[in-house]
């Protein structure tokens, strides 16, 4: 479903739309200097690890969380990855990304471009008289796990407004 709605939507056209409350279990992301890359694989490997010991394992996409104050600053560099559940499961780990109205977009292409994205629905968000109020989602609808080549990633962006 969702590969078919990458493939299908318009790339770059925000829009208005509810979403419903979502589950998610995440893990911080460190951006400071101390964190190496193979550090950061391990502590994906230990939320995959939670998610299985946990049974909470239903599918095997990442997606990442921007906090406002972030988008706020001028910045869009993720501070937790997800991985979404179905259902209320209590855990240490858990967010919820609360129900309401988001301005959504499917970004096409490389993460390194997503600064671009984002200033498109900054200005939408303006244009349309809203503020941001909550955090942005991005979810790899077709990611590295699809495709190597990276100028056919699709994201979609949820930027929460009001």
């Amino acid at each position: 479903e969702a590969t078919q709605c990458a493939l299908t939507e318009e790339y770059y056209k925000p829009r208005i739309e509810f979403c419903e409350e979502e589950y998610l279990i995440t893990i911080k992301v460190d951006h400071g200097e101390t964190q190496t890359l193979s550090e950061e694989v391990e502590r994906l490997r230990e939320h995959f690890l939670h998610l299985d010991r946990r049974s909470l394992w239903e599918e095997y996409v990442i997606g990442s969380i921007i906090l406002k104050e972030t988008l706020e600053a001028g910045k869009c560099y993720e501070s937790y990855y997800y991985t979404r559940i179905h259902s209320y499961q209590p855990d240490e780990h858990l967010f919820v990304r609360p129900a309401g109205r988001y301005v959504t977009m499917l970004h096409k292409g490389p993460y390194r471009k997503l600064p671009d994205s984002y200033e498109l629905m900054k200005r939408f968000i303006q244009e349309q008289g809203l503020t941001i109020c909550g955090n942005s989602y991005e979810y790899d609808m077709i990611s590295y796990l699809a495709t190597q080549e990276s100028k056919n990633y699709i994201i979609k962006i949820s930027i929460q407004v009001e």
